[in-house]
């Protein structure tokens, strides 16, 4: 064993097994998107900017290709987050989730 392997496993010794950074500061992780709180009933419901932004187009009648060509971004993609919203408000289909968006008022919270 190397002295530079002795002395790396003395330091994760030390330090409890954690994991050893050699002194380095350590990054932040900048976040991509901006997050909005939507609130329904007493429990709240984060959406990114890209989650908000189809919701607005769809809820505005627009169909997910068009959302999707408004934002620039492919349908695919729109349809994943389509996807994700219906996810996060429990939602069983893009019509429940437009029902739901608009029985608790969320294009006004946006």
């Amino acid at each position: 064993m190397t002295v530079a392997q002795r002395l790396w496993l003395k330091t994760r010794e030390v330090m409890g097994g954690r994991h050893v950074n050699a002194g380095r500061p350590q990054k932040q992780k900048k976040s991509l998107h901006q997050h909005y709180l939507v609130a329904l009933d007493s429990s709240p419901i984060m959406l990114t900017s890209r989650e908000r932004d189809t919701l607005k187009l769809i809820m505005k009648g627009l169909t997910v290709p068009q959302a999707a060509s408004e934002l620039g971004i492919s349908s695919r993609t729109a349809e994943y987050y389509v996807r994700s919203l219906r996810y996060k408000f429990k939602a069983s289909s893009k019509k429940v989730l437009l029902s739901i968006a608009s029985e608790h008022k969320v294009l006004d919270q946006l």
